[in-house]
């Protein structure tokens, strides 16, 4: 019998983290955040859902997604994006620079009016980015470029100057076959 309750304890709770995962409270004055790696520059795209804003009285909601705040960090803790909500539904990009882990962060501040946000008030936050992991170091260089231009210009100056030979010998055949046609017509 126990062994059973433990599989069902282990269940909820593995339900629970995949729940909050992708829905969460907001956290009054105080910052929940979620980390990602970013290896190259690029674009990070969040957009965001806030649900159950409507067990507020409808005169507080509005001050209510105000005070909410969504934020992207760095490692080092120095903010680079930052959106107060004017909306329950929105999306922000901000452009990357440096690789590194970055985190996206959320907090309530609360106000005279609604100190905290009921329970029901859930933000989802999806992440996406156009970044993928590559290997940089198996990636074409720039002195491998040049060594490929290099190349080049060799082949080209052995190839330009039997073109030039080739199309002097097209234009002395060009010019051989018009005199024998000017000549065969002179007989005709």
């Amino acid at each position: 019998m126990s062994k059973i309750l433990q599989t069902i304890f282990y269940l909820f709770c593995l339900f629970s983290n995949s729940y909050s995962s992708l829905k969460f409270n907001i956290p009054n004055n105080r910052e929940k955040c979620f980390a990602q790696e970013l290896y190259l520059e690029g674009t990070l795209m969040v957009r965001y859902d806030l649900k159950g804003i409507e067990s507020i009285k409808p005169e507080f909601q509005e001050k209510a997604i105000k005070n909410i705040k969504i934020f992207v960090k760095n490692e080092k803790g120095k903010n680079i994006h930052e959106l107060f909500l004017n909306s329950p539904k929105g999306k922000f990009a901000v452009h990357i620079q440096d690789s590194g882990i970055y985190f996206i962060c959320t907090k309530y501040h609360k106000t005279w009016s609604l100190q905290e946000l009921p329970k029901d008030v859930m933000l989802g936050i999806k992440l996406r980015n156009d970044f993928d992991y590559k290997e940089i170091e198996g990636s074409i260089h720039k002195k491998d470029l040049d060594d490929f231009i290099g190349s080049m210009m060799v082949v080209k100056r052995n190839v330009i100057p039997s073109i030039h030979v080739s199309k002097m010998e097209l234009d002395e055949e060009d010019r051989t076959a018009k005199a024998i046609i000017s000549t065969s017509t002179l007989y005709l």
